[in-house]
């Protein structure tokens, strides 16, 4: 149940950002169109909890014009475009919510691989929130043993399918630029 209302509220973030201002009426016509509708209109309670809902998740704030015309809109966009780990995530969700109302076509689209964090991604995060040091160990593709040392660390990046961790060694006195394996 959670998982459906977060695809309805991407959906309805997204179908505002898309039309820039939209009447209530509008978003209905089109939720009816969309096969999570089920062919149930949308209620303008229910909008309105969706609203709110995705201020509080997603910090976008969707405002109406009151102009006499009472279109909806992100008053806060430039939220969506900038980058920020909240764009990412978004983008995220709205590309998995994409792929799910695709699954009669699933064989007609390829994937690359997404770097798998799982196994070290909570702990980098957690010494990221503390600003406590990590001890390490980094193998290069190069050599056949590992160094095994601590960092500070700065900052994470996912980049061409690899996690980087941006760190500082305290002991080395140098800045580190740590990558994970391809899927790891």
């Amino acid at each position: 149940m959670a998982k459906n209302l977060l695809n309805k509220y991407v959906w309805l973030v997204e179908t505002i950002y898309k039309a820039k201002k939209i009447s209530y009426e509008e978003i209905n016509r089109r939720w009816l169109d969309n096969d999570m509708s089920e062919g149930k209109p949308l209620p303008l309670r229910n909008f309105h909890k969706w609203r709110i809902a995705v201020e509080e998740m997603f910090g976008l704030i969707i405002e109406n014009e009151h102009g006499g015309q009472y279109r909806y809109f992100i008053q806060n966009a430039d939220e969506l475009k900038n980058g920020s780990m909240r764009s990412w995530l978004f983008n995220t969700l709205t590309v998995s919510n994409l792929m799910l109302e695709s699954v009669s076509i699933k064989d007609k689209i390829l994937f690359e691989e997404i770097p798998n964090g799982e196994q070290y991604l909570p702990t980098i995060i957690e010494a990221l929130k503390k600003n406590s040091v990590l001890e390490m160990t980094y193998q290069s593709y190069w050599r056949d043993e590992g160094n095994t040392f601590e960092v500070e660390p700065y900052c994470i990046k996912a980049f061409k399918q690899r996690w980087y961790l941006v760190a500082r060694s305290p002991h080395r006195g140098a800045i580190s630029r740590l990558v994970s394996r391809r899927g790891g």
